[in-house]
Formats: structure tokens, sequence, C-alpha cells
């Protein structure tokens, strides 16, 4: 059983022309989850629930609902950073291996 959740941080990193405003959005993953914390990673048959989330507190879901779970952001010719904090909710606990998933980026401008 995962007796407590596991957390994980990453970025994501968008550089697009200056003054150019843009939205960024994260799909459901290989799942297509409608709500972006129930995710799923796969191994086989089996998984393993997470979300992404946009602040450390992990409150403010990544998704791909415009105006609602997305964000917005204007261009500056550079590099933009943005946070992706990762957490694996309490659950049980499946077989040992390695679990994957695939969650698409879209830039939006």
């Amino acid at each position: 059983m995962l007796r407590s959740a596991l957390d994980a941080a990453g970025s994501i990193a968008i550089t697009c022309t200056n003054a150019a405003p843009y939205t960024i959005a994260l799909d459901g993953g290989s799942i297509g989850a409608i709500n972006p914390v129930q995710r799923k990673m796969s191994q086989g048959s089996e998984r393993i629930t997470y979300g992404l989330y946009q602040d450390s507190g992990r409150t403010q879901p990544w998704g791909d609902a415009a105006g609602i779970n997305t964000a917005a952001a204007t261009g500056s010719g550079l590099a933009q950073t943005f946070s992706v904090y990762g957490r694996v909710p309490a659950q049980s606990t499946p077989s040992p291996g390695t679990y994957t998933d695939t969650v698409v980026v879209t830039v939006s401008y």
C-alpha cells in the first residue's frame, strides 16, 4: 500500500515570440483522463493514479480546460519556465516495475 503521497517536480520550457500571448495545456495522458488529477501510469494492465499541478501546494491542477486549469503568458523571445508538480496519492500498491504515461503539452498562440 502506498501509505502516503509521493511528490516530484519538474518544468516545461516554452519559447515564444516577444509580446505574443499564448496558453499552455496538458492533456489527460494515455488514458485521456478528464480529471487532471486522475491520470494513470501503466505497466501492462496495472495502473498507478497520479496528478500534475501548477503549484507546489498541489491545489491547481494542470489540464486542458481553457481558463480553468491551463496557464496563460506572454512571450518574451526567450525560454520561459513553468513548474510542474506531480503527486502520486496514497493507494493500493501494484507490483514493482516501471510505470509510464505520455502527457502531451499543447501551446496555443
